[in-house]
C-alpha cells in the first residue's frame, strides 16, 4: 500500500498536468483506504479495553500530521531549502523509510505482509 502512495507523490510531481491529477486521485484514493484498516489492524491485535486508548493516540497523531505537515513544508519552501519538487521527492523517502521499518517489525514479530 505505501509503494502505492509514494507512486501517487511521484505522479504528482510531474510537470505534466494529467499526470499530476492523477498522482493527487491515486494518492488520495490509496491513502483513504489505509486510514480505513487501521481501526480493523487495531481491534484484532490490541486488547480490548485499549481499543480506545490506542485509536485516540493514533488519530492524535494523524491530526497533529495533518497540521503540522503544511505549516512545515511551506516554511522550508519559503526559505528556500527545498524547492516543491525536492519536497514531494522527500516525502516519497520518508514512505519509502517507514515501510521498510514496517516490513523490518513484522519480519521479527513473524507476522504475514
Amino acid at each position: 500500500m505505501m509503494a502505492l502512495i509514494s507512486t501517487g507523490l511521484w505522479l504528482m510531481n510531474s510537470e505534466i498536468l494529467y499526470a499530476a491529477l492523477f498522482g493527487g486521485l491515486f494518492l488520495a484514493f490509496f491513502n483513504g483506504s489505509t486510514e480505513t484498516l487501521v481501526p480493523a489492524i487495531v481491534g484484532d491485535e490490541i486488547q480490548v479495553d485499549m481499543i480506545p486508548r490506542t485509536l485516540g493516540v493514533i488519530y492524535i497523531g494523524a491530526d497533529l500530521g495533518a497540521m503540522l505537515g503544511p505549516i512545515i513544508s511551506l516554511a522550508v519552501i519559503d526559505a528556500g531549502l527545498l524547492s516543491v519538487s525536492q519536497l514531494y521527492l522527500s516525502c516519497i523517502g520518508l514512505l519509502a523509510i517507514s515501510t521498510l521499518v514496517s516490513l523490518i517489525t513484522s519480519a521479527r514479530e513473524n507476522i504475514r505482509v
